[in-house]
């Protein structure tokens, strides 16, 4: 699955993040 997340340095992002790199997902990172 390929998944685009918003606010990836963020506190909650950076969690979600973590969680879906440990799941194998497709990640993209959109950051300014």
């Amino acid at each position: 699955m390929k998944i685009a997340l918003i606010g990836a340095t963020g506190h909650a992002g950076s969690f979600i993040l973590d969680e879906a790199l440990s799941r194998d997902l497709d990640v993209t990172a959109i950051v300014r």
